[in-house]
């Protein structure tokens, strides 16, 4: 089948968008869309579709690079995935990048309900091709568009076995996020965190909190119960923290400081991923 063919037969109902739309609710629609114009200013628009530069040098050479963007971008949600942030971050970039065609498929849930936030993340970024599929098909798709659609990028969160199984066979770029567990979270008498919206931003996360007291925590959060010290050695994949911590503990990767509960970003996940080079000498 053609890509229009598989996106006719599997585009999910606008109907269950628009219900999952209505239920996220006003406020974290709205810090859905925050994070987006984060993201839009950090990557930067790319408005040229094509450049090619022609370079004349001594001796009769020429060369010529033409630099343009993906033609298209499969990004596969496995079942167990069900932060919108966290997809935001991985689709962002080659939206800012102008990839051409971005082609997003859902496993089928069965009867557990679709993620409202991822749902709606994908309409705020204007994802318009949606599918809803289960393992065999989504199998079949893939192949099929990775051997004769011009697949540039195959995006899998969530399912190992799709990533396995096309990196191997190397058609085209194949990313994974990191598995992401452990978050650190530092509260400090001079800054106010919204622990409502880290918990529901973030269902993947556990919250170790560094605080002087119990506190009434969400079920994800727990308070350390080591010293500060110990605090800052713990594993963590990511820190929420006033902007003096982070600065000062180098060896954090990853951070977010007030204000960013709802913020994610793939560091490794730079715009020049998303264009495709050639290179001719003549």
């Amino acid at each position: 089948m053609y890509l229009d063919d598989w996106i006719e037969r599997f585009a999910l109902d606008d109907q269950i968008l628009a219900l999952s739309y209505e239920q996220l609710g006003d406020i974290k629609r709205a810090w859905l869309k925050k994070l987006i114009a984060h993201l839009y200013n950090y990557y930067g628009r790319e408005d040229c579709q094509e450049k090619i530069v022609s370079m004349t040098y001594a001796q009769g050479l020429k060369s010529y690079a033409r630099v343009s963007p993906w033609n298209l971008l499969v990004c596969v949600i496995g079942r167990g995935y069900r932060a919108a942030n966290k997809v935001i971050a991985a689709i962002m970039p080659a939206i800012m990048a102008g990839t051409k065609e971005i082609v997003v498929v859902l496993e089928d849930w069965g009867a557990q309900d679709l993620p409202d936030q991822v749902l709606v993340g994908l309409e705020l970024m204007g994802v318009e091709n949606i599918l809803l599929m289960d393992k065999d098909d989504i199998t079949g798709f893939v192949r099929e568009t990775g051997s004769n659609q011009g697949m540039d990028g195959l995006f899998c969160l969530d399912d190992k076995e799709i990533v396995e199984q096309f990196f191997r066979e190397k058609n085209c770029v194949v990313w994974a996020p990191r598995p992401v567990n452990l978050a650190g979270l530092v509260i400090d008498e001079n800054v106010e965190w919204n622990l409502d919206v880290l918990s529901w931003a973030n269902p993947d996360l556990e919250f170790v909190v560094l605080a002087d007291k119990k506190g009434d925590w969400p079920d994800n959060f727990h308070v350390f119960e080591g010293s500060k010290k110990d605090f800052w050695l713990q594993p963590f994949d990511v820190v929420f923290a006033p902007e003096v911590y982070l600065l000062e503990h180098k060896h954090i990767s990853l951070g977010f400081g007030p204000g960013h509960e709802s913020s994610w970003v793939w560091p490794e996940l730079e715009k020049k991923l998303f264009f495709l080079q050639q290179i001719v000498w003549t």
